[in-house]
């Protein structure tokens, strides 16, 4: 058990360096960052385990550099704005989405939400006193 926790902890390690690579590719676009984001991707589709076919990071990973390249069409900006909505970390998803100049979608749902909140203190505002 506490084998597989390791293993669980360097694969959220490794993530988090995956998403780092894709902020340092979105600000710099240099294609030194851009191949070193798809060797890491390849790494990390390599230890998913023993099937082969596993993917996922080396396309995301393509799919998200292509829409940084051509980022005008809604297409690319529906691609970028989908990966930042699954970025956790508040801040590395601020700095992507300000770095490509796009809404970070759940900074703004937040923001709204507060904003029509009610302060309890005015609860009973304009009602007589007893």
């Amino acid at each position: 058990m506490v084998g597989h926790l390791d293993w669980m902890e360097g694969q959220q390690h490794r993530v988090s360096g995956w998403l780092i690579l894709v902020l340092c590719y979105a600000i710099t676009r240099a294609p030194a960052d851009r191949m070193a984001l798809t060797a890491h991707a390849a790494e990390l589709d390599a230890s998913g385990g023993p099937d082969q076919a596993f993917s996922y990071f080396a396309r995301t990973s393509s799919e998200i550099c292509g829409a940084i390249d051509t980022s005008v069409d809604e297409h690319s900006k529906s691609v970028l704005a989908g990966h930042a909505a699954r970025i956790e970390e508040p801040r590395l998803r601020a700095a992507f989405c300000a770095c490509l100049g796009i809404p970070d979608e759940r900074t703004l749902r937040r923001d709204r939400l507060q904003a029509t909140r009610r302060d309890d203190r005015d609860l009973w505002k304009g009602l007589a006193k007893r």
